[in-house]
């Protein structure tokens, strides 16, 4: 949705909303990103800090881009005080599913790690804490999502 950013009806709501700034800095800060079309490179640079501090570690984030000298410290316990609520909500989607299966959480031998977000290190504690008698399983975090979508286009797609 980056690229909603730059139509010219979102750059006409951007510029209505300066009186709502108290810091004219932070405004131009926004705008800066919209009119320099830097949306698409700030959400690399947030998956880099991500990937970053998945495993526990910290991270700076270099937003020269947007102003220079800028940088944003990221600490993975304020990750995980970000995403806690998103966390728990996928612990209880994946319990709900297990029970909606007719399953019991001790039921579940496996869980199967696959995809950027199981690269957080608290997401899948979550997740093991929630299942305690499943192994984790590590699948390949950058391909293996579209590996599966190719097999399954296969089977579609193929007699």
């Amino acid at each position: 949705l980056i690229n909603t950013l730059y139509t010219p009806q979102r750059q006409a709501e951007l510029r209505s909303l300066k009186t709502n700034f108290a810091d004219a800095r932070l405004y131009g800060r926004l705008v800066n990103v919209v009119e320099e079309r830097l949306g698409h490179e700030l959400a690399a640079q947030t998956e880099a800090a991500k990937i970053a501090v998945a495993d526990g570690g910290d991270t700076a984030v270099d937003l020269d881009l947007v102003e220079r000298g800028l940088t944003s410290p990221l600490t993975a316990e304020a990750a995980d005080a970000a995403l806690a609520v998103d966390v728990q909500r996928i612990v209880q989607a994946a319990r709900e599913t297990v029970q909606r299966a007719g399953l019991s959480p001790d039921a579940i031998d496996a869980l199967y790690c696959t995809g950027g977000s199981t690269g957080l290190r608290f997401l899948v504690d979550a997740l093991q804490a929630a299942f305690p008698k499943a192994q984790r399983v590590q699948g390949d975090r950058l391909a293996s999502v579209a590996t599966g979508l190719g097999l399954y286009a296969e089977r579609c797609f193929t007699g």
